[in-house]
């Protein structure tokens, strides 16, 4: 009984409460991306599998994150973000991850970064004219560790990349080009792109060099699969039939 008068009370409280009906939250499916993006990618691979990520421009363990989803779900990986202001969140809310702090680029050495009041701006200080003045007026600007994901991987002993996500305020191409295409080729790929053109914008253009296909839209962000994946449903393990 106890049970059934809770159920009750959750029915009747839930559509003043938030405005939706206790059916609708329970058929809705939760999104920690900006823009669905984790559900997007999420439906290349088995609901089962737990597999390994690599988010470049992590900004926050849960929010606004294209990982987090798959963090609850049980995948693991790595986390890399610019911002020291952020390792305590990682640690706290993601302890299984391994959080980095750096700037990730073509060359090695040590870069100015940009942080703002609002994180989600932060930048390198040379994109800082891309930012709205209003916002701009409250940057701090500190020098990070600047390395290449290629460095990264190797230094993480990391075998296979299952998802690579990146969102890095304007350098998502250096960083794409700092990987080392022939020892890790990532199942699928989220990239920030903010070019009019996406589908033939630069970031298109190089991953269409080293064997990638651009296979959704969300926003600002486009997703990747390797070529030969887009042919063959069945050529990499753990991703869904519909690739």
């Amino acid at each position: 009984m106890p049970s059934l008068f809770k159920r009750a009370i959750r029915k009747i409280l839930t559509p003043h409460l938030w405005d939706y009906s206790s059916a609708e939250l329970q058929c809705s499916r939760a999104s920690f991306s900006q823009f669905g993006e984790d559900i997007l990618c999420g439906f290349f691979f088995r609901r089962e599998y737990k597999g390994y990520y690599v988010d470049v421009g992590a900004f926050h363990p849960m929010l606004l994150s294209n990982t987090y989803d798959f963090y609850r779900k049980g995948w693991r990986g790595i986390a890399i973000d610019a911002n020291p202001d952020v390792a305590a969140l990682f640690k706290r809310f993601r302890p299984d991850d391994v959080y980095i702090h750096s700037a990730i680029g073509e060359k090695e050495g040590q870069i100015d970064m940009a942080l703002f009041a609002e994180g989600a701006f932060n930048c390198s200080a040379d994109q800082m004219a891309n930012v709205p003045e209003d916002v701009r007026s409250t940057a701090r600007i500190v020098q990070v560790p600047l390395k290449t994901l290629a460095s990264i991987m190797a230094s993480q002993n990391v075998r296979e990349i299952d998802f690579l996500n990146i969102d890095c305020e304007g350098n998502d191409l250096k960083v794409l080009r700092s990987n080392d295409w022939t020892r890790w080729q990532p199942k699928v790929i989220c990239v920030e792109d903010h070019s009019d053109n996406w589908s033939q914008s630069e970031t298109a253009n190089y991953l269409k060099s080293v064997g990638y296909s651009l296979k959704y839209r969300a926003v600002f962000s486009s997703i990747f699969i390797p070529e030969h994946i887009a042919r063959d449903h069945s050529a990499s393990r753990g991703l869904q039939a519909i690739v």
